[in-house]
């Protein structure tokens, strides 16, 4: 049966302290020797998720912001991966499908709009030259 725990890393007491050009490296390394010390295991038996890793290559080697991560631990091993890809995302992206269709459903109802109706619309809406005062330097 495989355990599920969370683990947020604070990295940036160890890299303030390294050289720019080997953070990256750095970073990885130290992260792997505190699951592995979290978990009681070895840094041999943790697996970082490819998305973990670029993320912390690209990321957070940089900013060294804290790194909440996802742990799995079955037999002896450690899966790490991103503590954002356990959450669900459904809604935001069938939110996301129904906003582009809400759009276009309005889009058709304005064309379908009656020739008269068109033409009161136009009639409420106010040239620019009347919308501006009249010169008061005379």
């Amino acid at each position: 049966m495989a355990a599920t725990r969370i683990l947020t890393i604070n990295i940036r007491k160890y890299l303030v302290g390294k050289p720019r050009t080997k953070r990256r490296s750095s970073a990885v390394r130290f992260i792997r020797e505190r699951i592995a010390h979290a978990t009681k295991l070895n840094p041999v038996d943790v697996n970082l998720t490819p998305e973990l890793n670029n993320s912390i290559v690209k990321h957070y080697s940089r900013a060294m912001i804290p790194l909440k991560i996802n742990l799995s631990i079955d037999n002896g091993k450690v899966q790490a991966s991103s503590f954002s890809e356990a959450k669900p995302q459904a809604k935001p992206a069938q939110e996301a499908k129904e906003a582009p269709a809400k759009k276009k459903a309005d889009a058709k109802e304005k064309e379908r709009k009656q020739p008269e109706q068109r033409q009161a619309d136009q009639a409420k809406q106010v040239p620019a030259d009347a919308k501006k005062p009249a010169d008061a330097k005379k």
